[in-house]
């Protein structure tokens, strides 16, 4: 659950990062647990509130 929070953190503030990024700013996390948990948000259709109060939605397009 702390890494959905911290990936959360990171898609409010950038609207596009790379997978390379994330593993580099949570390097306290496996990579493993880092792609389990952005499988299950995009499957979930989890949503984040960005910075500007919008829904959105983690997708993935070719390692972005």
């Amino acid at each position: 659950m702390e890494v959905k929070k911290k990936i959360e953190e990171l898609f409010r503030d950038k609207f596009k990062l790379k997978l390379v990024y994330i593993e580099e700013v949570l390097n306290m996390f496996s990579r493993t647990d880092i792609i389990s948990t952005l499988k299950d948000m995009i499957n979930e259709n989890y949503v984040i509130i960005d910075r500007y109060g919008f829904p959105s939605y983690v997708k993935e397009d070719d390692n972005v």
